[in-house]
């Protein structure tokens, strides 16, 4: 971003960037369909300016992306898609990297967005207040986004997967069913007649971030979160094989809400303190449909890793042990 000052009116030294970018005509029949046969590599950095007033408003926030449909028409990316989009806010009154930052990846306002190959999309958002540093790895509004519906691609999702609140058809759609596929986020769907439908499984990992007790909404249309067949959700990731105070706030504690579906065989994957008590929890506001048996798996835990470091077990410290259990 540039410079901006004003005496007495706001100064706007923001920035909003997209890297490919789809919207319909003026005349109706202007509708925009990219389709790209090849490979997507894209970096997008946004640094905002300086903005300085005296008495009104000064904004250096910034908002970066990779691909976004804000038309009717549909993006199709047929080869593999790799997006790392990082947002730094700018200077407002004086005070350096104060604003709102979001980077985001993948934005389906309206229309229809395809990736078929790999994807991988990282986001970095800097702000002073953490508040209003913002990442979204995937976001719609009224739009659909698609990611690897016909199976057997990696997907590996750096940010949160959210919905504009404005929303009443966004639908993000997403299969991860590779080991090397993940969310590294959370899930936000508080809208109406808007779906999050996120499958895991074949070692896929659902990882949730952030630190004591965090939330995550799939709605309540669509199918929500589907933990297959050898699909993980892993709490333990955050801190594996890291001693954590023994104290229960240092455990962290996830709740889920909106549709769930736990199949045969999903496993969650937890760090526990089974001598002082304490451990990772998660909880369903909504009791989730449940078939077969799921596993609990402990990422660390440091009474058990003491053991297994003295020798106890040939398995080396912090191995996930599964207990064969089945959670209800």
């Amino acid at each position: 971003g540039g410079e901006a000052a004003s005496e007495s009116g706001g100064a706007n030294a923001g920035v909003d960037i997209a890297g490919i970018y789809a919207e319909d005509g003026e005349d109706p029949a202007e509708i925009s369909n990219i389709t790209i046969s090849g490979n997507v590599n894209l970096t997008a950095t946004g640094i905002g300016g300086e903005a300085t007033t005296t008495t009104g408003t000064a904004d250096a926030s910034v908002a970066v992306g990779g691909i976004a449909n804000k038309g009717s028409g549909t993006i199709t990316v047929e080869g593999n898609t790799t997006i790392n989009s990082i947002a730094t806010a700018g200077t407002q009154g004086g005070t350096p990297n104060d604003g709102e930052a979001i980077a985001w990846g993948v934005s389906a306002s309206s229309g229809i967005i395809d990736l078929q190959g790999d994807v991988v999309v990282t986001t970095s958002a800097t702000s002073s207040t953490d508040s209003m540093a913002k990442n979204y790895a995937l976001d719609a509004t009224n739009g659909t986004l698609n990611i690897n519906q016909a199976g057997g691609k990696k997907v590996q999702l750096t940010g949160d997967v959210g919905f504009d609140s404005t929303g009443t058809a966004g639908k993000i759609n997403v299969n991860f069913d590779t080991s090397d596929s993940f969310l590294k986020g959370l899930v936000n769907n508080t809208g109406t007649g808007t779906e999050a439908n996120l499958t895991f499984s074949n070692g896929a990992t659902w990882s949730p971030t952030g630190d004591g007790a965090i939330t995550s909404n799939f709605g309540t249309d669509g199918t929500g979160l589907i933990l297959d067949t050898g699909g993980i959700l892993d709490m333990a990731a955050w801190n594996l094989n890291s001693a954590r105070v023994n104290e229960s706030n240092a455990y962290r504690a996830l709740t889920i809400s909106g549709k769930a579906d736990l199949k045969d065989g999903a496993v969650f994957r937890i760090n526990t303190d089974v001598v002082g008590g304490h451990s990772d929890t998660i909880a369903f506001t909504t009791a989730p449909a449940v078939a077969g048996t799921q596993y609990i798996q402990i990422g660390y835990d440091p009474g058990i890793a003491a053991q297994l470091d003295a020798g106890a077990t040939t398995l080396t410290s912090g191995t996930p042990l599964t207990v064969l259990t089945g959670v209800t």
